[in-house]
């Protein structure tokens, strides 16, 4: 796979159903990555002097969970998830949001499983497929699920009915046995991981205060982008 750095990057809020926000100007920093086998973060920061009113009232109508970030790099999407915190100073409006990866953290299964040499990717589509049954955040947000065998067989027992855990605690621990989760866009890959890309920058690609990140703690290596808009 291979894909082309490009500089204009913008991000786009949405508000419960289809009501938006999204600044033309004041946009002072992006920050977004994506990770391996856990949840990846997102950061706008906004200088208030260069917002209209309107976006002003628009980002202080943001509610952690309920809205949306979409960044968008030349008219895609790129990276998504649901807002987290907003803060306000005098001077800026900072907003972090984290991948739809975070659902995982706030289901709770509830079926008991029994597992015994299984497939992880089937051990996970089954208790994915048990929380979506009541309460479904990922297809709501237009986020689709991509399964591809892990190649790792385990056992697994899960006793809802006497101990209720939650969907991200349990898979934790298979993400250690060789499952593999990461998200790209909208799209949550499960199983094996997808190969990673070959990117190829040119130096127009490239602004002032502009830092990428390789992390080589993972594979395959993610890639962190942070830039600052003067």
């Amino acid at each position: 796979m291979s894909g082309e750095c490009a500089p204009s990057y913008s991000g786009v809020f949405q508000l419960g159903g289809t009501s938006t926000v999204q600044a033309a100007d004041g946009l002072r920093l992006i920050e977004w990555g994506r990770k391996l086998d856990d949840i990846s973060r997102a950061r706008m920061v906004y200088v208030k002097r260069d917002l209209s009113d309107e976006c002003c009232r628009g980002f202080r109508r943001l509610t952690p969970w309920r809205d949306h970030l979409n960044i968008v790099r030349n008219g895609r999407v790129v990276w998504f998830g649901p807002v987290m915190n907003v803060e306000e100073s005098r001077s800026e409006i900072v907003i972090d949001a984290a991948d739809p990866l975070v659902w995982m953290t706030r289901r709770v299964i509830t079926a008991d499983e029994s597992f015994v040499q299984a497939d992880l990717t089937d051990i996970a589509r089954t208790l994915i497929n048990d929380v979506t049954a009541t309460a479904d955040p990922w297809s709501a947000t237009g986020v689709v699920f991509s399964y591809q065998p892990s190649g790792v067989l385990n056992d697994l027992l899960v006793e809802s009915s006497r101990f209720p855990r939650y969907l991200w605690n349990v898979l934790t621990e298979k993400l250690a046995s060789g499952l593999d989760m990461t998200v790209i866009s909208k799209t949550i890959h499960v199983g094996a991981a997808p190969p990673a890309p070959t990117l190829r920058f040119r130096a127009q690609d490239f602004q002032e205060d502009l830092s990428i990140r390789k992390d080589g703690g993972v594979y395959p290596a993610w890639l962190s982008i942070a830039a600052a808009y003067d």
